[in-house]
């Protein structure tokens, strides 16, 4: 997330405020639990947020990725 270079907060700090507003009853989001998943990924890899999107989507689907990114393939076989 580009903002926690601009704002010079860690990731986990940036997650947990992107949680809170996730939690918010006037924000609709498809699948809040796996963007939970996928922030909570963000907090403590050193993995692109869409690349932990990815791993939080298969995970909570079951569904497979194929990948050549290390990071990634790595967090997938961490189920």
């Amino acid at each position: 997330m580009f903002f926690t270079k601009i704002y010079k907060i860690n990731k986990s700090q940036a997650a947990a405020i992107v949680i809170d507003l996730i939690n918010l009853d006037s924000i609709k989001i498809d699948s809040k639990s796996t963007m939970i998943k996928a922030l909570d990924i963000f907090a403590f890899r050193n993995m692109d947020f869409v690349d932990c999107i990815l791993c939080a989507t298969s995970k909570v689907t079951n569904n497979s990725v194929l990948t050549f990114d290390k990071g990634l393939k790595k967090c997938l076989e961490n189920k």
